[in-house]
């Protein structure tokens, strides 16, 4: 995904095609500076202010649900 200043969470999982089924959507990990976050996505889409700006060199990692 190309980085812009204005580009969130949310927005870079829809612009690499969204969550597929098996997605846990509540467990995703942001990886920034050698540190890790978990981030509940599906509470961020409910309140814009818990999405997060992400920074150039940012990684995210999406668990898959047991289910």
């Amino acid at each position: 995904i190309i980085w812009t200043p204005d580009l969130t969470l949310t927005k870079a999982i829809q612009s690499a095609g969204g969550f597929t089924l098996y997605a846990k959507e509540s467990r995703v990990t942001l990886a920034r500076d050698q540190d890790a976050y978990d981030i509940n996505v599906t509470l961020a889409q409910k309140n814009p202010a818990q999405d997060v700006l992400l920074m150039p060199g940012d990684s995210i990692q999406v668990p898959r649900s047991p289910f």
